[in-house]
């Protein structure tokens, strides 16, 4: 049998709630998740919650505060657990490694399985995919062509439009280049997204986003060839070094505000359930308070002595923004009335196949939609005695790097602005301070955040 090493230095940094993770010293890095209830929907949720447990064990900053301690873990062993620290801290996470999971087991109320993870599994398939990626290699170079216009209203060049446009292309080449690293993990999130007037994909949006906080990515560059184009266009080939961990932290800001926000999910408890199995699956994180919410309304309706099911799905933030929204279809199935009737027919409408891949699209489109609007709005207050020249407040918030759709009025004794931002409130509170130097009265006091999305300065 197995002898199990308990690893407690894994457990460092991490939540008390999490699994015990363990090492097997003939197999591998395994971990328990146990979900309440019986049946399909508590098996898949337990397998999430392992996963996502085992996720937070990788990524956790002390896992090796105390391996070295332990004499059964050889050099071989600390030096994978450490590649898959590495990785996980860079976003690749487990959910989508070759894990291996055990069958279901009753203990109490729940429902556990144990998920595994051989030693020595790497997704190294996917850095020789990926072009360059390995892990020893700090960075990546790539060949790009830019095309550019005079521009004199921002008094620029056609030199220097189309040397950014290359630089732009360099970053999202390489954008690409990640994003394959990282195809297990996103694979459900780079589906098309349909807007009103062009489909954007999922690379196109990061580097979108990228775009406006792309300083020091590239760390150098040189020119290649350069030609003219017609009415007075230039064409430049460059040769761009991007240095791969400053722009794996910067896209996975950005993929946080895409496919791991945090999220809170309410509704009947037949529905909470899925919903909840589906984002961990996708590795977007539950949470009580977030600012970012999906509601389940389901209704009965009366047909003679049977009930349909009317339910409802929506997406949106706290400020009321609405991302996503789905529907099922009620005349699908009708069941005689029971105490039971509700919950029996979401089970089996959110079993159907066309209605859950339905469903899993309009939430896949709903979190792209978000991105691609340029994140969560976000509310700021900024009380009228901190700022000596309140005029400039908008033209400030629209030069914030990430910020997007700024609009600011005056409302008693605070200017009020509303912004969408594609990263974290705490980030952009922090940004905020510093912006506001230049036209604040005085050292402005810590922003205060209020129901995750409003920043108050007061």
């Amino acid at each position: 049998m197995a002898r199990h090493l308990l690893l407690s230095a894994l457990l460092l940094g991490s939540s008390s709630a999490m699994a015990l993770p363990s090492f097997l010293v003939d197999g591998g890095l395994s971990v328990d998740g146990c979900a309440y209830g019986r049946g399909a929907l508590a098996v898949e949720d337990a397998k999430a919650t392992a996963l996502q447990e085992l996720a937070g064990v990788l990524q956790s900053p002390g896992m090796f505060a105390e391996s070295t301690a332990h004499e059964e873990l050889d050099t071989e062993t600390i030096q994978w657990l450490r590649q898959l620290h590495d990785k996980a801290v860079e976003g690749l996470q487990v959910q989508q490694m070759p894990v291996t999971i055990s069958g279901s087991r009753i203990e109490g109320n729940d429902t556990c399985v144990t998920i595994t993870l051989a030693r020595g599994t790497l997704p190294g398939h996917l850095a020789d995919e990926a072009g360059g990626w390995e892990s020893d290699v700090p960075e990546v170079s790539v060949t790009v062509t830019g095309e550019g216009w005079p521009d004199p209203e921002n008094g620029l060049t056609a030199r220097q439009q189309a040397e950014l446009d290359a630089l732009r292309r360099a970053v999202s080449q390489v954008v690409g280049v990640w994003l394959t690293h990282q195809r297990a993990q996103f694979s459900s999130l780079e589906e098309r997204a349909t807007g009103d007037h062009s489909s954007i994909a999922l690379n196109d949006v990061v580097s979108q986003q990228l775009h406006t906080r792309s300083e020091g990515l590239v760390k150098e560059w040189s020119l290649l060839d350069s030609r003219k184009l017609e009415q007075g266009g230039v064409e430049v080939t460059i040769q761009a070094v991007v240095e791969k961990q400053k722009l794996a932290s910067a896209a996975s800001d950005v993929l946080t505000a895409i496919g791991s926000p945090r999220v809170t999910v309410s509704g009947p408890d037949a529905v909470v359930r899925p919903l909840k199995a589906w984002l961990m699956e996708n590795g977007i994180e539950v949470s009580r308070s977030a600012s970012l919410r999906i509601l389940a309304d389901a209704q009965l309706k009366a047909s003679g002595n049977n009930r349909l099911l009317d339910l409802t799905i929506t997406v949106e933030d706290l400020s009321g923004q609405q991302y996503g929204l789905w529907r099922n279809e009620p005349s699908l199935l009708a069941l005689p009335a029971s105490a039971s009737v509700q919950a029996d027919l979401i089970e089996v409408h959110l079993a159907l196949p066309e209605q859950k891949e339905a469903l899993h699209g309009e939430l896949q489109r709903a979190f792209q939609a978000m991105v691609a609007q340029g994140g969560l709005v976000r509310e700021v207050r900024v009380r009228k005695a901190l700022l000596r020249e309140p005029d400039k407040l908008h033209a400030m918030l629209t030069t914030l790097g990430g910020a997007r759709d700024v609009s600011v009025v005056t409302e008693g004794n605070y200017h009020r602005a509303s912004l969408r931002y594609a990263g974290a409130t705490g980030e952009l509170a922090s940004a905020l301070r510093q912006s506001l130097r230049p036209i604040a009265a005085g050292t402005l006091p810590q922003a205060k955040i209020s129901r995750e999305y409003e920043i108050i300065f007061e």
